[in-house]
Protein backbone atom coordinates (compact mmCIF):
# COMPACT_ATOMS: atom_id res chain seq x y z
CA UNK A 1 0.00 0.00 0.00
CA UNK A 2 1.29 3.46 -0.46
CA UNK A 3 3.10 4.78 2.34
CA UNK A 4 0.94 6.26 5.50
CA UNK A 5 2.82 9.37 5.92
CA UNK A 6 2.03 10.44 2.06
CA UNK A 7 -0.68 13.01 1.54
CA UNK A 8 -4.05 11.46 -0.12
CA UNK A 9 -2.84 13.04 -3.68
CA UNK A 10 0.57 11.29 -3.80
CA UNK A 11 -1.17 7.83 -2.42
CA UNK A 12 -3.13 8.03 -5.30
CA UNK A 13 -0.62 8.69 -7.66
CA UNK A 14 1.81 5.83 -6.26
CA UNK A 15 -1.14 3.64 -6.24
CA UNK A 16 -1.33 4.36 -9.70
CA UNK A 17 2.08 3.61 -10.64
CA UNK A 18 2.10 0.15 -8.48
CA UNK A 19 -1.68 -0.53 -10.25
CA UNK A 20 -3.15 -0.53 -7.02
CA UNK A 21 -7.03 -1.45 -6.51
CA UNK A 22 -8.38 -0.21 -3.62
CA UNK A 23 -4.70 1.35 -2.53
CA UNK A 24 -3.26 -2.18 -2.39
CA UNK A 25 -1.48 -4.40 -4.81
CA UNK A 26 -1.01 -8.08 -3.76
CA UNK A 27 2.09 -9.73 -4.94
CA UNK A 28 2.17 -13.93 -5.30
CA UNK A 29 6.06 -14.64 -4.69
CA UNK A 30 7.53 -17.90 -3.94
CA UNK A 31 9.11 -18.33 -0.72
CA UNK A 32 13.21 -18.68 -2.94
CA UNK A 33 12.29 -15.01 -4.27
CA UNK A 34 10.64 -13.31 -1.29
CA UNK A 35 14.65 -12.04 -0.65
CA UNK A 36 15.03 -10.42 -3.97
CA UNK A 37 11.13 -9.26 -4.25
CA UNK A 38 11.63 -7.30 -0.91
CA UNK A 39 14.73 -6.04 -1.58
CA UNK A 40 13.93 -4.39 -5.05
CA UNK A 41 11.12 -2.79 -3.35
CA UNK A 42 13.24 -1.58 -0.38
CA UNK A 43 10.35 -3.13 1.91
CA UNK A 44 13.57 -5.20 3.50
CA UNK A 45 13.06 -3.12 6.73
CA UNK A 46 10.25 -1.79 8.28
CA UNK A 47 9.23 0.89 5.83
CA UNK A 48 7.22 3.15 7.59
CA UNK A 49 10.00 4.13 9.42
CA UNK A 50 11.48 5.48 6.21
CA UNK A 51 10.72 8.58 4.47
CA UNK A 52 7.99 8.87 2.80
CA UNK A 53 9.18 10.50 0.02
CA UNK A 54 12.08 7.67 -0.84
CA UNK A 55 9.96 5.06 0.39
CA UNK A 56 6.47 5.40 -1.08
CA UNK A 57 5.28 1.62 -0.47
CA UNK A 58 5.01 -0.52 2.59
CA UNK A 59 3.58 -3.87 3.51
CA UNK A 60 0.17 -4.55 4.71
CA UNK A 61 0.56 -7.78 5.68
CA UNK A 62 4.08 -8.01 7.86
CA UNK A 63 3.40 -11.09 10.28
CA UNK A 64 2.51 -13.22 6.79
CA UNK A 65 5.57 -11.96 5.26
CA UNK A 66 7.96 -12.57 8.53
CA UNK A 67 6.44 -15.93 8.26
CA UNK A 68 7.48 -16.75 4.99
CA UNK A 69 11.23 -14.99 5.21
CA UNK A 70 11.36 -17.76 8.24
CA UNK A 71 10.16 -20.51 6.12
CA UNK A 72 12.72 -19.29 3.07
CA UNK A 73 15.46 -19.61 5.90
CA UNK A 74 15.93 -15.82 5.12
Amino acid sequence: MPHPSLTESQQKVVAKDYGMKDGKAVLSVRCSMLFYVLKRLGLQRDAEQEDPRTQHIVLTNKGHVEEARKRAGA
